[in-house]
């Protein structure tokens, strides 16, 4: 016998009603007896594409398609999130239509389900919450304006071997500080065990207790209290750590300067004396200009003169390649590949996870090729690249030294600031130091080093100036008088 009000047979309304649905909620949103099933209907604008059956009572619950090979990338439901949304709404994502309609039953307006459940894989999962949530246009997923509309996501997926890898792939599509999660009890697998052993009212209470799932949002004060000081490095320059000049991990440090001034050699100096002083820092180096030859000569003869200068016998020529192999490498792209800022980026985090690397010197910035909107500002793409950079560093622990030239033209004759490097102010607005090389013309053994900004003067030292000879043998770099005429600089 069946209800003609709801459309729903006896059997088939005791079964729903078994699993804690009321058969007057499931029957508004379309749910009917179909032959041996329950019909479950999908809607897209008003228009119904496509029924999902589930064979009941099956324990199983083996469910299929009607018509068959219809495009299942619309999620159940996806009409109700048509029209204005409260900014502060949450919508909640289920991985099936029971657990959605046990949602509804709860007393929530703004809930979805996958129409085709989860995968056993990550790239499964991945694929089919694309297909449902986003609009890929030209190579790249955007989620769909009915999701943009929304802030927050609570993931009510299987606590199952499946349900947790949609859950991931749910999160890295949403974004973590998006996605909310709650509380589910002892014996319950989703949200619609949770409504038919526990009662709505325990369901509706998980729901409302959903908390942000990503810890990265918010620090609480007294967790700041016991996080541990930076760590502090010296550099193993006596100049240098006399002043009180450090660096930490994670670090930015911009080296800029004219041409031939010295900011090369300075670069090397500093992250060939950093390594020796703290031997569990290894680098990788992209070197844009000039010979591959020239830093692997200079750190061959750093080892020489600060390691074991009998480089002459074989056996300690190999201790000097070993420790050279151990400790120093270079990026470099594939084949003919070019040094785009993606690829660097990339490079690094290889570099730091598959060998690690945690000191990288990109030498210099403008042999690193960059796609960007031409529409757009280039000192906002330079502040995007160092955020970037930035917050790599940050999740790895790395030193980041980037050498850069002095915008043109430039007077020769005066020494520069930082606000003089090219492209933006935010080399100098977003480093945690900024160090300026410069030498005034026709004077090429001496150059002014400039710690132009330091962000912590108690930890990482004051800024300072000084007058410097850069000793190319044992790389170091020893503090000399003024030139004439420049004593007052």
């Amino acid at each position: 016998m069946q209800n003609q009000a709801v459309g729903i047979t006896e059997h088939h309304a005791a079964w729903l009603e078994n699993r804690g649905i009321d058969v007057e909620l499931a029957a508004k949103h379309g749910v009917a007896s179909k032959r041996n099933g329950i019909a479950i209907p999908y809607l897209h604008n008003g228009q119904k594409t496509h029924d999902k059956v589930l064979l009941v009572p099956r324990k199983d619950q083996k469910a299929y398609c009607e018509p068959t090979g219809v495009d299942q990338s619309n999620a159940w439901n996806i009409d109700s999130l048509q029209g204005e949304v409260d900014p502060r709404a949450v919508l909640y994502v289920t991985e099936g239509e029971l657990d959605a309609l046990s949602v509804l039953q709860a007393g929530e307006r703004y809930v979805v389900s996958m129409p085709s459940g989860a995968a056993n894989t990550i790239e499964g999962c991945l694929s089919k919450v694309r297909r449902v949530f986003c609009d890929e246009i030209e190579g790249k997923f955007h989620l769909r304006k009915r999701f943009t509309k929304f802030k927050r996501f609570c993931l009510l997926t299987d606590r199952d071997a499946d349900g947790e890898t949609l859950r991931k792939a749910l999160i890295e599509v949403l974004g973590e500080n998006y996605c909310l999660g709650t509380f589910y009890p002892d014996g319950c697998k989703d949200a619609n065990d949770i409504l038919n052993r526990c009662g709505v009212e325990v369901l509706s209470g998980l729901l409302n207790q959903a908390a942000p799932i990503g810890e990265a949002c918010i620090i609480p004060f007294s967790l700041a209290l016991k996080m541990p000081s930076p760590k502090q490095l010296n550099l193993g320059m006596a100049i240098l750590d006399g002043r009180g000049m450090r660096f930490s991990e994670p670090f930015f440090v911009t080296i800029g300067g004219p041409a031939n001034s010295g900011k090369s050699t300075i670069a090397q100096c500093m992250l060939l004396n950093l390594l020796a002083s703290n031997r569990h820092l290894k680098a990788s180096i992209f070197h844009g200009e000039g010979h591959h030859k020239i830093p692997a000569k200079r750190a061959a003869t750093w080892y020489r003169e600060n390691i074991n200068p009998n480089t002459g016998d074989p056996l300690v020529q190999e201790q000097r390649n070993a420790w050279m192999d151990d400790f120093l490498s270079f990026m470099k792209p594939y084949g003919d590949q070019l040094p785009e800022f993606e690829w660097l980026l990339e490079t690094i985090e290889m570099h730091a996870l598959n060998f690690g690397r945690r000191v990288f010197m990109i030498d210099p910035w403008n042999e690193i090729i960059h796609r960007r909107d031409m529409r757009g500002n280039l000192t906002d793409h330079i502040a995007e690249c160092i955020v970037r950079l930035k917050r790599l560093s940050d999740q790895l622990g790395l030193i980041m030294i980037v050498v850069h030239h002095i915008k043109k033209p430039f007077n020769a004759k005066d020494p520069p600031t930082m606000y003089d490097l090219a492209d933006s102010a935010h080399w100098a607005n977003k480093s945690d130091q900024v160090v300026i090389a410069w030498r005034p013309p026709s004077i090429k053994s001496k150059t002014l080093f400039e710690l132009a900004k330091s962000k912590d003067f108690e930890l990482f030292g004051s800024p300072f100036r000084s007058w410097v000879n850069l000793d190319t043998k044992k790389f170091e770099l020893y503090e000399v008088d003024a030139p004439e005429g420049y004593e007052n600089i």
